[in-house]
Order: structure tokens, then C-alpha cells, then sequence
């Protein structure tokens, strides 16, 4: 049941905000903020309308705000699920009703918080508005919130709901009053839950439209930051910098600098790796994995991570470096599972391998560990995650009715034999033979656990790591995993497909321009680091326009 405050606010909320909802209406997005959920339809306009994430809508909350944290109000809101590796495909998700009420008292509930606390009413006044000033406030605010200047309608609407909120909220001040109503009223907008791009061309015939400074500046800071544009962003925007190349090149370097970049960059890296799958792990087998406790998967994850900090983060290289380095940061878990002296407690540092058998980010243990059965290593799936991820070879989904890989109770035969034995015929033969076994054999030197054997751990036979793969238009060989990670490194398909993750990570959208993916690549493939590849991306002309796709909105510029 809704509590008294909250009933008083929508009792106001709901005319006004409905009067707000006409004017930002927009194909495929239909709601009422008083009492209706908003639902979304995925038409061919719909990437011009975009819906944050959860994570996006806790840093924007945050940000907006001026919160020490993010609220997070988000933990219990529905799963969300969009079809690539980056949960940030806006165009695909979409609000159900429960997820409309979510958002609805996050909004109410935040809302109160902050103009009921005088210290977080200091911090969320708009700079050089004071206390008292509504229409300072609601012009500032709106800003911020939107990520452009709200329309004349839209600040008179606004207005007219900040001085009638008083009665509403008994227990503030007439002006803490007409703060919680804006901030309420304006976190349920469209304008604030999705990343609306209203601009538009008179020509029927332009390929693509020219997006305003706004909508670049709201590309740029969730492409960079996750979030919404701070003041800079938004002066840059309003000042017409954003219109060239130069001027997205000067603020997404300012932009890189800053920790929040790191942040996403972090997050790029571990959704590439697929880091969550380490909590799956499990080797409950004291015969054949002694050392394992599931504090080893934290230390996977750990692992993973403070390599990614020292490679792109503070060495400002990429991918070349992650598949080739022959170092590591590891704690007492990892230093064992690698047999090399190292640390002895929880803290990570630095290693030096031999450069022999491992090498970068693919022998690492959480690869190797997430990709094996609880007992064997599973060369199909290391290799499906070399051939997606790292080669961006198209695999199409299996068929159905595929048996499992028969167990060999007899441990007569390798792994290897027994996989070819499996998927040399059929339906199931051309991946197999040509991409996706050629890619997992490499690692079989490495058990479930992401240890070296010298032979196989449950059966004793012999390990043949030995493979070929058609590499840029060419067959490559090569005699174990260091081998392949050495010409992954230097292929340009291997760098175009980096920059192809990066580009759908920032663009947050699925598929990306081929040019986009190309240019990325060169700069990659040059010697880049991966901050060098982003600017590249998002320097790019694709990023500061749009498809000129039909819109069913209002016109750009209505009131």
C-alpha cells in the first residue's frame, strides 16, 4: 500500500506530469506517470529512444543527485536480458508494469530523502541558484535531468507543479516542497529514463541525421562515464563544441581521465571475459584438486582484474598486451595454482612467468577454470570463447537434439580424440573442424582447474596441443596455446574484433558500422592502447549522427 506522502504526490503528480508526458511522448513509448505503466515497442525508431539500464539509472541517480553513492534501488527491479555480451542495449529493454512501479517509488522515495535533508538540498541546487529561486531551480535541474534545456511548456508545467506541491508534502518547507515534487516528477519522465534523440532532417533522402550537442554530449557520457553529463559536458554542448570532430576529441579525453572511465572501462573488460562465470566454478574433489576452495574463484575474478588495471589503466595498452603479457598479478591462491613463487597472502601482485606456456589473459585460471567440467578440461567451449570473443568468428547457434560428449569409461582416449570422435561428421562437423576445436585444443595443456598437466589428469594419455586456423584469409599453425596467443596478437582480425566489443559496449547498441569497427581496429592494430581506440570510436562521424529512421514523436522543437 502506498504510504500517505507518497499518495499526496501522485494526487498532484499525476496532471501535471500527464501534461509533461504529451509534450515528451515519443514513438513507441507510451505511459501516464499518475497511475500506468510505460511500455516500450521495439520499432524501427526505437534506438532513438533508448532505456538506461539499471546500472545507468543508479550512476545517473547518483550523479544527479550529488549522492556519496548510488541509491540502489535497483537490486530488487527486474532481470534485465539483451541478446549480446553488454547489458546495456537499450533499444532491447524494455518496462514492464512492475518495473514502471519500481522506478515510480524510487523516484518518491529518493525524492523525499534529498529535500528533506538540508545538507543534500545544498548539494543538488543547480550552481549559482539559492534556496528560493523555483524557477532557477527547475531551469538548472531540468538540464541536468533531461541532458538538454527543457522547453518553455516543459518549464511552465514544471513551475506551475512546483508551486502547488506545498499542501502536498506537510511535513517541508513551500520551497523543499516544490524541490521533492520536481525531483519526483522528473525521474518518472521518459526524458529521464530514456536517451532521447529528438533531432531530425527535412530530407527524405540523407542517410543519416546530424545529432544536436546535447544528444552528443548524452552519447558521450554513457559511452565514457555510465552516467549523465556533468556541467562541462553540457557547457561544451550548449557552446556548439561538440560538433566536430576535434571537439568530441577534446572532452572524451577530459572525460578518460576521470575515475569513472576507468570504472567502465573495468566493466568493458570484465563482461568481455566473462568474469560473473567464475562463481560457477566448482571443483569439489579432493583427489584430483587438493588446493581448490571456492575462495579460488574471488581470486580469479581478483586476478583478472588487477591485470586489467595494470594494462589499460595504467600502461594505457590493449588488447596485444592482454593476450601476450608474460606477467601476471596474483595472490597465494593464484601463485599456486601457477606453481611459481608469489605472494602469500590476499593481496596481488605482480608475477613473472616463463613466457613458455602461459601468456595473457587466455591462460589465465578463471578462463581456463569457467570453460573445463567440474572433472576435464572442455576444449568445444575454450574454444567457442576464443572464436566469439576474441576472433569474432560467426558461430551459428547448435542444433537441437546435440547428445553430450559420451564419458570415456574406459580413459583410454585423450580428450582430443574423444572430442573428434564426437564432431568429425554430421551436422556439427564444419564448426567444429574448422573453428571451433582448433581454438579450444591449444589449452589443452591446462587442466579444469587451469593448472599445467603434462599429461591428461583423470586418463594419464598423452596431450597434442598442436592445431591450425585460418587466420586473416590464411592458415595459421601452431604447436600450443602461447603459439596462438602470439598470432592472435598481431592479426587484424583479432584487433578489428576488439574494437568491434568497444564499439558495442559504447555505442550500446548491436550491430555497429563496419567502418566504426575498421577504424578502431586500425588503431588498435597500430599500437593503441584501448583509450586510443575509444577516441577513435567516438570521434567518429557514426557517433555524432544517427540513421535517418522514421519518428513518430513531436516535432523536434515543440512545445
Amino acid at each position: 500500500m502506498r504510504s500517505n506522502a507518497r499518495s499526496r504526490a501522485l494526487a498532484y503528480a499525476g496532471p501535471a506530469c500527464a501534461g509533461l508526458l504529451a509534450i515528451a511522448s515519443l514513438g513507441g513509448c507510451t505511459g501516464q506517470i499518475d497511475d500506468g505503466p510505460l511500455t516500450t515497442t521495439r520499432s524501427a525508431g526505437a534506438s532513438r529512444f533508448p532505456r538506461l539500464s539499471h546500472e545507468q539509472w543508479e550512476n545517473a541517480a547518483r550523479d544527479l543527485l550529488h549522492l556519496d553513492a548510488v541509491p540502489g534501488d535497483s537490486a530488487p527491479w527486474d532481470p534485465e536480458t539483451t541478446s549480446g555480451i553488454f547489458q546495456n542495449v537499450g533499444a532491447e529493454l524494455g518496462v514492464t508494469g512492475s518495473l514502471w512501479e519500481d522506478y515510480r517509488d524510487a523516484a518518491e522515495r529518493v525524492a523525499l530523502e534529498v529535500a528533506g535533508d538540508p545538507d543534500a538540498l545544498a548539494r543538488v541546487l543547480p550552481r549559482g541558484v539559492s534556496a528560493g529561486d523555483e524557477a532557477g531551480f527547475v531551469r538548472g535541474f531540468g538540464l541536468r535531468a533531461y541532458r538538454r534545456p527543457l522547453t518553455e511548456a516543459e518549464e511552465r508545467a514544471y513551475l506551475a507543479a512546483f508551486g502547488a506541491a506545498a499542501p502536498h508534502y506537510p511535513a517541508l518547507g513551500p520551497f523543499e516542497a516544490g524541490v521533492a515534487q520536481t525531483i519526483a516528477t522528473m525521474l518518472q519522465s521518459p526524458n529521464f529514463l530514456y536517451r532521447v534523440e529528438r533531432s531530425a532532417t527535412d530530407d527524405p533522402f540523407a542517410a543519416r541525421v546530424a545529432l544536436d550537442g546535447f544528444e552528443i554530449a548524452t552519447r558521450l557520457s554513457f559511452a565514457l562515464w555510465n552516467s549523465i553529463p556533468d556541467d562541462a559536458l553540457l557547457a561544451a554542448a550548449a557552446a556548439g563544441e561538440l560538433a566536430t570532430e576535434e571537439g568530441v576529441r577534446a572532452e572524451a579525453t577530459r572525460m578518460l581521465a576521470d575515475p569513472r572511465a576507468d570504472v567502465a572501462l573495468l566493466r568493458f573488460h570484465h563482461l568481455l571475459l566473462a568474469t560473473a562465470s567464475y562463481s560457477q566454478i566448482t571443483r569439489e574433489n579432493p583427489e584430483l584438486f587438493p588446493e581448490y576452495t571456492p575462495a579460488h574463484r574471488t581470486s580469479m575474478v581478483g586476478e583478472v582484474d588487477a591485470f586489467v588495471r595494470d594494462v589499460v589503466l595504467e600502461r594505457d595498452l590493449g588488447i596485444e598486451e592482454l593476450l601476450t603479457a608474460d606477467y601476471t598479478f596474483a595472490d597465494a591462491r593464484i601463485a599456486g595454482l601457477y606453481d611459481e613463487p608469489g605472494p602469500t597472502g590476499e593481496a596481488f601482485e605482480r608475477i613473472d612467468l616463463d613466457g613458455e606456456t602461459r601468456a595473457g589473459i587466455l591462460t589465465m585460471p578463471g578462463f581456463l577454470a569457467s570453460n573445463a567440467t567440474s572433472l576435464e578440461t572442455d576444449p568445444i567451449h575454450r574454444g567457442v570463447f576464443v572464436a566469439r570473443r576474441i576472433v569474432c568468428a560467426e558461430l551459428p547457434a547448435p542444433p537441437n537434439g546435440v547428445p553430450p560428449l559420451p564419458a570415456d569409461d574406459s580413459r583410454a582416449r585423450s580428450m582430443r580424440e574423444r572430442i573428434e570422435a564426437h564432431t568429425s561428421t554430421g551436422v556439427c562437423g564444419s564448426c567444429h573442424a574448422r573453428t571451433i576445436n582448433p581454438l579450444g585444443y591449444p589449452f589443452e595443456r591446462f587442466d579444469a582447474l587451469g593448472r599445467v598437466q603434462v599429461v591428461e589428469l583423470r586418463t594419464g594419455a598423452a596431450i597434442d596441443t598442436a592445431s591450425s586456423y585460418e587466420l586473416d584469409g590464411a592458415q595459421v599453425e601452431y604447436d600450443d596455446a602461447v603459439e596462438l596467443t602470439t598470432l592472435l596478437a598481431a592479426s587484424p582480425q583479432v584487433h578489428d574484433c576488439y574494437a568491434r566489443h568497444l564499439a558495442e559496449f559504447l555505442f550500446a547498441e548491436r550491430p555497429v558500422r563496419r567502418a566504426v569497427i575498421r577504424r578502431g581496429g586500425e588503431v588498435s592494430l597500430g599500437g593503441g592502447g584501448t583509450r586510443d581506440v575509444v577516441l577513435a570510436i567516438v570521434t567518429d562521424e557514426l557517433f555524432r549522427t544517427r540513421p535517418n529512421a522514421p519518428y513518430d514523436g513531436p516535432a523536434p522543437n515543440a512545445e
